[in-house]
């Protein structure tokens, strides 16, 4: 499972990162995403959901934000980037 720990990015940085990383992931695999940003948290969140992928936990703990995504084809199409 890939982990990105981005407590140390400000917002929207770790928004960016994750979500590029999730375009990188094959159907079925997961990433858990490390904020200490709320609004970060509640942006990943969101993400996800309008992506149409499953998040399979987001909690707060220590002050940071855990977000566990699996990452599905959604709908017949694929999630790809061109960056």
């Amino acid at each position: 499972m890939k982990v990105l720990d981005l407590t140390n990015e400000e917002c929207p940085i770790p928004f960016m990162r994750a979500m590029a990383q999730l375009t990188k992931l094959k159907a079925g695999e997961e990433m858990t995403v490390i904020t200490s940003d709320q609004k970060c948290y509640d942006m990943l969140l969101e993400g996800a959901k309008t992506l149409e992928q499953q998040v399979l936990e987001a909690k707060k703990e220590d002050g940071k934000y855990y977000v566990v995504i699996r990452k599905v084809e959604a709908r017949g199409r694929k999630l790809t980037s061109t960056c």
